[in-house]
């Protein structure tokens, strides 16, 4: 209807509303049911997913397995066919030996057969020369009687008084002398045949004949007729008599010279028995009987087996037998053998009773019993009588019983102390087996009740009030706790970061570019960011500890030096140190002071240099004040001074007891430590006063020689270098080969071509994992100024020079003085001795020697066994004493040119080590220039001594790998000024002197600590060192 407005129902409303709601839930309801689906299907998607990833997890495992499996099966093939070729071999080599050992006893016994054929020949001629002297019968002569001729006595047949030169029929003078070898020819004896000449009898008939009649004497006996053996009677008369005299007529010595029978001819000696013949006499002497018992006595045995001189003697020995084994079994059988006794000599004097009872004697001693009696006896005195307490005097008397309680609370208190040691060292080793198995702080995290024993732990009460000690004081500190008071951790001392600390850093990566530009940190770090890279070296050797066996320190530190307020709180000798910082000594000159004295820098020109750079505060040559403002870090301090706990920090201490029993420690370590390393470089640490994140680069490798050839496992090193062969000596560049001496010293050597050419190792050495260079890996490990001078070449330079000024006699002052060098070396020793006294130095050596020279012989490169100090020492000695030389006139022409170049080089040396010690961790061009002069006047003085003793002949400056190392520290330096760099480094960034003090230092310690747990205790006493001095040095 018209005018009437219609209205809605609230009912309708909510009715509305309701169904929207309703239908909103259920939208929503579907969306989630969508969502659950989803969230199912990914669910059952990544379930998927993961058993797939399992699958082929658990397929790549049996593959591997498969795989190691196969290599085992192959790798016990190659064993099994290496150990049948073995065997083959071994069965070859068997077969080659017995078929060896036939050959040889056939030998034996064709031999054996000749020497039986050769006996039964001999046996042959001896019966046939028995036979022949058998036959022997004197023939009868025409008219003679059958008388049987007796033998002439000196009774029947006196000498007669016949002249000497008179000739008798049987003289040998006389022409009716028969030989009777002519005779047997004449009238040849039964069984023999005529021969048609018979020559004198050889030595071998000889032989035979003596042998025959030796065995026939008893048949045939002698007879005194000079016509031969008395024959039989015979039965018929002899027709006649010969002509010829009486027999007695005849002189006794013709006729003894003439009869073959009756006289023997001169015995034949024997050759003499060969050396093997001898020795097989002795073995025959020495080897026991069948019953096992020897022949001579022990102590020839002993000889003989001994060798050498005693085996010589038996010899002698048996030569002293005539080489005959009887008579050396009679003189030392064993029935024969002496028995040494040693004469026991007592010296004292024995006495008669009588003697004893003089008094000028000793008297006999009784022990006799003393009985001491004490009498008591009253009196008066003024002291008034008291009655005592007889408590009292118990008490006194219980003192020592009261101690009782008290040594067993000791006792349990120090069981306790021992107790907790010994779990100190179980948790320590706990831990260390946790380390292997994986375990990390991190753990920690998972475990409440660790952190409720910690808080229980540092909320202990201590008794403060009854124990007061002292760290400083040298008191006992609380056993085992870390807190001085209730809830109270112990406070001490906190790194403070600041802008100068990072600003160092930043200056330090700025110059260190034209050092190494091939760091790491210029390509991987913005420059805003470098700030906070610390830079850090590596320093590893090795001391003593007990037994004198040698114990491995593992160090690292920071180039960076303290200031000397710091350094003085902690010098051993304030009064000593404020001396040496005010003394106006060499190292306080400036370069260009230096430059006016040395004498081989004089004719160099220096004009294009200011000298106005160098850092020196006591400049002569800098009137207008030095061009560069000496701030706090414009030079940055090196780390060679002060305490050597303040700039070096310990990494671990390895006794040889555990890197000798397993070949893989040390290599371990040096690998753990490359992992710090990478660690430190990638996420750093956070300091938590600032919440600043500091990270370490490694830019060097500190250390002698032996320790980088360890360390990197170089294939070529100072164990290289020969005579013979041309071998590659260097590990940074391939000095030592054909064409290239590694004693070059020109301004661009030939070796420098080769620098980084080739790696020195077959495999990454453990310390190259650590983040340092992308090129020239082996410019990591730096080359040591100190091990390459003072304790190198300048002990050559020394040694040599004392001996050639000996030569050359530069030590006799008189004409009466002894011209040995033994003589010289003890005068040269008293002038050192006398210029120390007048420059205030206190040397260490005794003497000089030839033993402590290294000069036995005139053959041997002289080297002086000295410390490195003394070795400075010497050296300004040898400077202001050649300086001497030079001012007056030399005793011959050709002394002068060589007594310059000992001048020269000895200044050089000088110069180079003061410059670098004097001066901070980075030197201006002009220095570094001068450090380049001097480096290269040294080593080619040195090269031109080398060459003039060759020339001469004789032995001085010696040729060592060291002068090459000098070499690669003087051309480091001229490659920084080449690429225009306005700071060098300065080669005292690797000195090793602080670290040798640092590694003494733990050696002793090492020394009073069991070598049980030498690691640990050396390791926290360390630590408790350094607390006390950090403490010293931060305390107001």
């Amino acid at each position: 209807m018209p005018g009437l407005v219609k209205t809605e129902d609230p009912d309708e409303r909510d009715l509305e509303k309701q169904i929207e709601e309703q239908a909103k839930a259920q939208a929503l309801a579907e969306e989630q049911a969508k969502e659950q689906e989803k969230a199912k299907a990914r669910a059952l998607a990544e379930e998927q997913a993961r058993k797939e990833e399992q699958a082929k997890a658990q397929v790549l495992a049996e593959q591997q397995a498969t795989e190691q499996e196969q290599a085992k099966a192959q790798a016990l093939a190659q064993q099994l066919a290496a150990l049948e070729a073995e065997q083959l071999a071994a069965l070859d080599e068997q077969d080659r030996l017995i078929e060896a050992a036939r050959q040889k006893r056939n030998e034996l016994e064709e031999a054996h057969m000749t020497l039986l054929a050769m006996e039964q020949q001999v046996h042959k001629q001896l019966a046939s020369a028995d036979a022949i002297m058998q036959a022997q019968v004197q023939p009868e002569m025409p008219g003679a009687a059958a008388t049987k001729l007796e033998a002439c006595t000196p009774q029947t047949s006196p000498r007669t008084d016949t002249a000497p030169c008179a000739e008798t029929p049987m003289s040998e003078r006389s022409q009716d002398a028969q030989n009777p070898w002519v005779c047997r020819k004449l009238f040849p004896s039964p069984g023999l045949e005529p021969v048609g000449k018979l020559a004198p009898p050889s030595e071998t008939q000889q032989t035979l004949l003596q042998c025959s009649q030796q065995s026939t004497q008893p048949a045939f006996p002698k007879a005194s007729s000079p016509g031969g053996p008395s024959p039989p009677s015979h039965p018929a008369a002899s027709p006649s008599v010969p002509k010829h005299p009486p027999i007695s007529s005849a002189p006794k010595a013709s006729a003894k010279a003439i009869s073959p029978a009756a006289v023997k001819s001169p015995p034949v000696k024997a050759p003499a028995p060969t050396k093997a013949a001898i020795t097989k006499r002795i073995l025959r002497c020495l080897e026991p009987n069948a019953k096992g018992t020897f022949k001579v006595s022990k102590e020839i045995r002993d000889m003989y087996a001994s060798g050498g001189r005693a085996k010589e003697r038996v010899y002698e020995l048996f030569a002293e037998c005539g080489n005959d084994s009887e008579s050396f079994l009679t003189k030392w059988a064993l029935d024969r053998e002496q028995s040494h006794e040693t004469e026991l000599c007592v010296e004292f004097e024995y006495l008669t009773k009588q003697e004893m009872a003089d008094d000028l004697h000793m008297s006999s001693k009784n022990n006799r019993l003393r009985i001491v009696e004490k009498y008591e006896s009253e009196g008066t005195t003024d002291v008034v009588d008291m009655q005592l307490d007889l408590d009292a005097i118990g008490q006194q008397l219980c003192r020592t019983l009261e101690t009782g309680p008290l040594n067993r609370m000791l006792a349990r208190l120090n069981e306790m102390y021992s107790m907790v040691e010994s779990s100190s060292d179980k948790l320590e080793i706990l831990k260390a087996d946790g380390l292997v198995d994986g375990y990390n702080d991190e753990w920690l995290g998972y475990f409440g009740i660790i952190g409720y024993v910690a808080v229980k732990w540092c909320t202990i009460e201590f008794p403060v009030d009854g124990l007061r000690f002292s760290l400083r004081s040298g008191g006992e500190p609380y056993p085992h706790g870390t807190g001085r008071k209730s809830g109270r951790w112990c406070s001490g001392p906190r790194l403070k970061v600041g802008p100068e600390a990072e600003s160092l850093c930043s200056e330090f990566w700025s110059r260190y570019r034209f050092t190494n530009p091939q760091h790491v940190i210029y390509s991987q770090v913005k420059e805003s960011d470098r700030r906070s890279y610390i830079p850090c070296l590596l320093h590893g050797d090795k001391g003593r500890t007990l037994q004198k066996s040698p114990i491995f320190v593992l160090s690292w530190e920071v180039p960076f030096g303290l200031g000397p307020a710091l350094l003085s709180k902690c010098a051993y000798d304030n009064v000593g140190y404020a001396r040496k910082q005010v003394s106006d000594t060499k190292l306080k000159w400036s370069c260009s002071h230096r430059l006016s004295q040395d004498s081989f820098t004089r004719k160099r020109k220096y004009s294009d240099l200011d000298w106005r750079e160098c850092p020196l505060a006591s400049n002569p040559g800098c009137p207008e004040g030095s061009k560069f403002e000496h701030g706090k870090n414009s030079h940055q301090r090196h780390n060679s001074k002060g305490h050597s706990y303040l700039s070096r920090w310990l990494v671990a201490a390895v006794p040889s007891k555990v890197y000798n029993r397993n070949a893989q420690a040390l290599k371990t370590l040096l690998k753990e430590m490359a992992d710090e390393l990478t660690q430190l470089y990638t996420h750093g640490l956070v300091h938590q006063s600032s919440n600043k994140v500091f990270h370490m680069a490694l830019i060097g490798v500190k250390g002698d020689a032996e320790f980088h050839w360890e360390a990197g496992e170089f294939n070529r090193s100072y164990h290289n270098t020969g005579l013979v062969n041309e071998c590659k000596m260097c590990h940074q560049c391939d000095a030592g080969a054909a064409g290239l001496s590694f004693t070059d010293c020109s301004d661009s050597p030939q070796w420098a071509a080769t620098i980084g050419r080739s790696d020195p190792w077959d495999a990454l050495p453990p310390l190259n994992h650590a983040p340092y260079a992308t090129g020239n890996p082996t410019s990591l490990y730096l080359f040591d100024p100190f091990h390459v001078l003072k304790y190198g070449v300048f002990r050559d330079c020394i040694a040599s020079i004392v001996v050639r000024l000996c030569a050359m006699k530069y030590f006799d002052f008189e004409p009466s003085d002894l011209k040995g060098i033994p003589f010289r070396l003890e005068r040269a020793y008293s002038m050192y001795r006398l210029w120390a006294l007048a420059a205030g130095k206190n040397p260490t050596l005794k003497g000089f020697t030839k033993s402590n020279f290294n000069f036995k012989k005139y053959s041997h490169f002289a080297w002086v066994g000295c410390k490195g100090s003394e070795a400075t020492l010497l050296m300004m000695w040898l400077d202001s004493y050649l300086g001497l030389l030079l001012e007056k006139p030399v005793k011959e022409e050709w002394h002068l040119v060589p007594l310059k170049a000992m001048k020269q080089t000895v200044q050089a040396g000088l110069t180079f080590t003061g410059i670098m010690h004097s001066h901070g961790l980075w030197l201006p061009r002009c220095c570094s220039q001068l450090l380049v002069d001097s480096g290269l006047s040294f080593l080619r003085g040195y090269n031109f001594l080398a060459t003039h003793c060759m020339n001469r002949k004789v032995t001085g400056f010696r040729l060592r790998p060291k002068l090459h190392y000098l070499g690669h520290i003087v051309y480091d330096l001229q490659l920084q000024l080449s690429r225009g760099a306005s700071f060098t480094l300065s080669p005292a960034i690797a000195l090793c002197e602080q670290n040798e003090d640092f590694i003494g230092r733990q050696s002793r310690v090492s020394r009073r600590v069991s070598a049980r747990t030498c690691s640990v205790r050396t390791t926290q006493r360390y630590l408790v060192k350094i607390r006390l001095l950090l403490e010293k040095m931060f305390s107001s």
